[in-house]
Order: C-alpha cells, then sequence, then structure tokens
C-alpha cells in the first residue's frame, strides 16, 4: 500500500520540479519565486524598459495601476507560494492526526493510505492542465487582444533609448510573459483548489467511517481534543481564501483607482467572483470545521451518556438503601458530567484562531458593501 510520506510528498510533478529542480528546496527561494516573477519582471522591470512605469501624481494616474500592483506584490506571488507548499501543506494535517490517538491506528493508516493513493494520481495534473489551457485562452483574448495601460505598444516613444526593434520586442514580451504567468497562476489555482476539495472529501470519509471509534482527547495539547492539525489548515486555507478576497476587494474598488471605463471590464464578472468566493467558503466550514464539531459533539454526547448511565444507576441503588460512598461517587459523577458539558473540546479552532477565521471571512466584504452602499446614495441623491 502506498503511504504518505511522512515529511515531503511530491503528489504534484509541476510543484515537485519547481521547487526540487529549479529552486533547490530553498524556502527563501520557494518565497521570491512568485515575487520575481509577478512583481519585479512582470510589473516593474518590462513597463520601465517600455517607459509605461509611473507612480507618479494621483493614485488614478499610476502605471502600472494599483490593481496590477497588488496583485504582483501580494496576492499572486502568496498563491504561488501556498502552491508550492501544498502537497507539504495537505500531509501535515494527516501527520497531525496520526500523533494524536484519536482514531483506531490500523483504520486510520488504511484512510490514509487511500488518501495518499488518491493525491498521487495523474487525475489531479491532467485537470489542472486542461483548465490552464483554458487561462491561457482567456489571457490570450483578454490581454493579448488588449493594451493593458502598463503595456508598451504602438508608436514608438520620443524619448526611447534604443532601436525601434527593441522597443517592439519589450512590447511583445510583456504579452507573452502575461500568458505564461496566467497559465501558471492558473495551474496553482487549480492544483489548490481541486486538491483542497479532494482532502474536504477524505476527511469526511475518514469521520464518516470511523464515526463512533473517535476517541476525543479532551485535555491535548493542541487545546481541540485532539482535531487541531485540522484546525490549523483550516487557517492556513483561509489565509489563501483572504488573498484572494483581497484580489476581488481591488475589483470592487477599481472605479476609486482607475478610469471608470477601465473598470467596467471587470466588473461584468466581479457578482460571480463573489458567488465563487463564497461558495468555496461555505465548503471549507462545512468539511474543515462543521463535521469535526459535529464528530467532537457527538464523542461528548457519548460520554456523558455513560456518565448519566452511571448516575442513574447509583440512584436506583440509593432508592433501595445503598452504602454510604455511593453519595460520595454520586457526587464525582455530577461533577465530571457538569465539566464535560461545559469544557469539552467542540471544535477543531482554537478560540484565538477562530476569531481570526471569523475577521477572515468578514473582512474582503466590508469594501464591497460600502461600494454598494455608495453607489445607492449617488443614486437617491441624483
Amino acid at each position: 500500500m502506498h503511504r504518505l510520506s511522512p515529511r515531503k510528498p511530491d503528489w504534484d510533478p509541476v510543484a515537485h520540479w519547481i521547487r526540487s529542480k529549479l529552486l533547490r528546496d530553498v524556502r527563501l527561494l520557494w518565497i521570491l519565486w512568485g515575487l520575481v516573477l509577478f512583481f519585479v519582471l512582470d510589473k516593474v522591470l518590462l513597463p520601465i524598459a517600455v517607459g509605461s512605469w509611473n507612480i507618479d501624481g494621483g493614485v488614478r494616474s499610476w502605471c502600472p495601476d494599483l490593481e496590477a500592483l497588488q496583485v504582483g506584490l501580494i496576492s499572486f506571488p502568496f498563491l504561488s507560494f501556498y502552491f508550492l507548499r501544498l502537497d507539504h501543506t495537505l500531509a501535515e494535517i494527516w501527520d497531525g492526526l496520526a500523533s494524536t490517538g484519536v482514531f483506531p491506528d490500523d483504520e486510520f493508516q488504511r484512510i490514509r493510505g487511500k488518501a495518499s493513493e488518491a493525491m498521487a494520481s495523474w487525475w489531479w495534473t491532467g485537470a489542472s492542465l486542461l483548465l490552464t489551457v483554458a487561462g491561457g485562452l482567456l489571457a490570450y483574448f483578454e490581454l493579448w487582444q488588449r493594451k493593458l495601460p502598463w503595456w508598451g505598444g504602438g508608436p514608438v516613444p520620443a524619448d526611447w533609448w534604443g532601436p525601434d526593434w527593441l522597443y517592439d520586442t519589450f512590447a511583445w514580451s510583456q504579452r507573452v510573459l502575461a500568458v505564461l504567468l496566467v497559465c501558471y497562476i492558473s495551474y496553482a489555482l487549480a492544483q489548490i483548489v481541486l486538491r483542497e476539495f479532494g482532502t474536504m472529501y477524505q476527511l469526511h470519509r475518514l469521520l464518516h467511517d470511523l464515526g463512533k471509534a473517535i476517541e476525543v482527547r479532551p485535555f491535548h495539547p493542541d487545546d481541540a481534543g485532539g482535531f487541531g492539525a485540522i484546525g490549523q489548515h483550516t487557517a492556513r486555507f483561509t489565509a489563501c481564501l483572504l488573498i484572494l478576497g483581497l484580489f476581488i476587494v481591488m475589483g470592487s474598488l477599481l472605479p476609486f483607482f482607475r478610469s471608470e471605463e477601465a473598470a467596467a471590464i471587470v466588473n461584468t464578472r466581479l457578482f460571480w467572483s463573489w458567488i465563487l468566493y463564497l461558495s468555496v467558503l461555505l465548503l471549507v466550514y462545512r468539511y474543515f470545521i462543521h463535521e469535526p464539531h459535529s464528530c467532537m459533539t457527538n464523542a461528548r454526547d457519548r460520554a456523558v451518556l455513560k456518565i448519566t448511565e452511571q448516575i442513574e444507576e447509583l440512584l436506583k441503588r440509593k432508592n433501595t438503601g445503598s452504602r454510604e460512598d455511593d453519595a460520595e461517587q454520586l457526587s464525582a459523577l455530577k461533577d465530571l458530567r457538569e465539566w464535560n458539558m461545559k469544557n469539552w473540546p467542540r471544535w477543531p479552532i482554537r478560540a484565538p484562531l477562530r476569531r481570526y477565521l471569523e475577521v477572515a471571512v468578514v473582512l474582503p466584504a466590508l469594501p464591497s458593501i460600502a461600494r454598494t452602499a455608495y453607489d445607492i446614495v449617488k443614486e437617491l441623491a441624483a
């Protein structure tokens, strides 16, 4: 049986090649890789080369504009790093759960092995490549055919320092690079979404198949009954979604930072972007939070039921004339029952992380709500 590697699984061949062959497994280079591609090269060096770089004056006149700078400096580099770490991040869930003793070892290892085999399947790469092709076609028709504000092209500027052919080469290179980068980020996003959804299903099967055999550890140091590995991953994935939400937020605020004509290009897709974002959040809550919560609550109810049965038995003995030490035992059982009802861990995420998740979910929606309110007030005042 193929077992999940406890350290460094290499499920995705593209991420593995970039990590080990191109970046030599240096973690710092994993971070710099996306920053160099999406910001330094695409948003700084090539725009400077064609003379379109300009961040003087008002924000609305910046080239590249504020949205492009945010995407190149924050969103896409972060998503690239998350993609390169994805295999290891998902493996850490299973490693964390294996060390807690919450699940019967034999059954857990069986399900874990099936999860590893599924993650190593060629299907994930094939489906991601199809979405990469779709992203490349979108980039061709949306980016290549349309001149973005920070691209060169057209007449050679009067202050151009080189030959005309070199200017045309730089301007053409910007379009080629844009298509290649969209293909790369499309593949990364496809891998992230598909493998995260696959992990949701595998955890669903784990909790469903083992069911009553699961033993929650109320005093486990992860402060989540032994389910802390799921909570930690939920926080990481939510951070990834928060970065995607930031990308959508910038689209919502585009009318403030770009011309209305430029902003109209993305407004038609903004609604569906929010629908997709909220749908993914609901799935994250359903499989990473609610299902473990239900499992932990059921375990508490089983524990409380056993204590309740012992209490009822003692009460019966008391009514028929019991030993004197039964009263002391009854009091201890009542205290234990009360403690379980109040303190039993019922969430896979400790309290500070839960507050972080609440903020992460609400924060991206605030600018869009403010923008909608502004438009409504503007319409009423007209």
